[in-house]
C-alpha cells in the first residue's frame, strides 16, 4: 500500500505526454519503495527533495525515504539524511531534534558528506550539536552531552558541566538524567552531597521506567534509607519491574525473596 500523501496527483488523459510519463514513472518508483526497494527510496527521496515526477516539494517526505533507505545501510542515503539534518539543523529556526539526531549519527561515523571517503566517528562535532540542541532544552541532548562531559568525550572532561547538564536533563524529564544526578548528589559530584535529593530522584527516575532506577528504589525501600521510608511492597513492585526489564540482578534477587 502507498503511503498516505505519497501519491502524485492524477493527470488528465489530454496532458503533456513527457510529464505524464514522469508522472507514471514516479508512481511506480513510490510502490517499489514501499516494498522496501532500496534504490527505489533513494529515488523518490529526491523526487521529493526537488518536487519533481508530479509531487510537491517536501522535505519531510524527502527525509523519509532517505531514512527507509539510510536504515537498510544505503550509505549516499545516510549521507542525504545528514546533509538535510544539517540544513534543518542550521536554519535559522535551529531544529533541536535535527541537531540532536546529527549529533549522534557524527557519533556513529554516517555524516560523511557526499564524495567523502572513510568516514569515522567524530566526537568532538557530535558534542558541539548535542550542546546547540541542549542548549534548546532537548531532554535527551542534555543527557547525552552530561555523559560527554562526564568521560571526555570529544569534550574535556568536567564533573561539574556533566552535574548540571544531568539536572538539566533531570528537570525536563529525563529518567537516565534523573539517575545520573542522583548518582552527582549521592556523590557530592558537582553539587553539595545531598542523600535525600538523592533518593527523591532515585525514585523520580524509577517512575520514568529507568530501569536502574528501579532497582535502587527496590534497594531504598527495602532498607529504608534518608527520607524513604522501609516498605517492602514497595520494594518488590520496583524490584518486579526491574526484573520485567532484563535486570539480572533484580532476578535473582526476586527469587531469593520468593523462597
Amino acid at each position: 500500500m502507498i503511503l498516505k500523501g505519497h501519491l502524485p496527483s492524477e493527470e488528465p488523459s489530454d496532458s503533456n505526454n513527457a510529464k505524464s510519463a514522469r508522472t507514471v514513472a514516479t508512481l511506480h518508483a513510490l510502490k517499489a519503495a514501499e516494498l522496501g526497494h532500496v534504490s527505489a527510496q533513494h529515488a523518490c527521496g529526491s523526487l521529493y527533495e526537488r518536487g519533481e515526477g508530479g509531487v510537491e516539494m517536501s522535505q519531510d517526505k524527502a527525509l523519509h525515504w532517505f531514512r527507509a533507505a539510510a536504515a537498510k545501510g544505503h550509505g549516499p542515503s545516510e549521507k542525504e539524511v545528514a546533509r538535510l539534518l544539517e540544513r534543518a539543523a542550521s536554519a535559522p529556526q535551529n531544529d533541536a531534534n535535527a541537531q540532536y539526531e546529527l549529533a549522534l549519527l557524527y557519533r556513529a561515523g554516517r555524516a560523511g558528506r557526499c564524495g567523502a571517503q572513510n568516514d569515522t566517528p567524530n566526537e568532538v562535532i557530535c558534542a558541539r550539536w548535542l550542546e546547540a540542541a541542549a542548549a534548546q532544552k532537548h531532554a535527551e541532548a542534555c543527557f547525552e552531552l552530561g555523559q560527554c562531559f562526564d568521560t571526555g568525550l570529544g569534550v574535556e572532561e568536567d564533573k561539574i558541566d556533566a552535574t548540571a547538564w544531568y539536572r538539566e536533563g533531570s528537570e525536563l524529564g529525563h529518567g537516565g538524567a534523573m539517575y545520573r544526578y542522583a548518582e552527582c548528589l549521592r556523590a557530592g559530584r558537582g553539587e553539595l552531597k545531598d542523600v535525600k535529593r538523592s533518593n527523591r530522584w532515585f525514585l523520580k527516575s524509577a517512575a520514568t521506567g529507568f530501569v536502574e532506577a528501579q532497582y535502587k528504589a527496590a534497594l531504598l525501600c527495602e532498607a529504608g534509607y534518608s527520607g524513604v521510608p522501609p516498605d517492602m511492597d514497595a520494594a518488590k513492585k520496583w524490584m518486579t519491574l526491574a526484573a520485567k526489564q532484563g535486570h539480572e540482578i533484580a532476578e535473582r534477587r526476586l527469587l531469593r525473596w520468593d523462597l
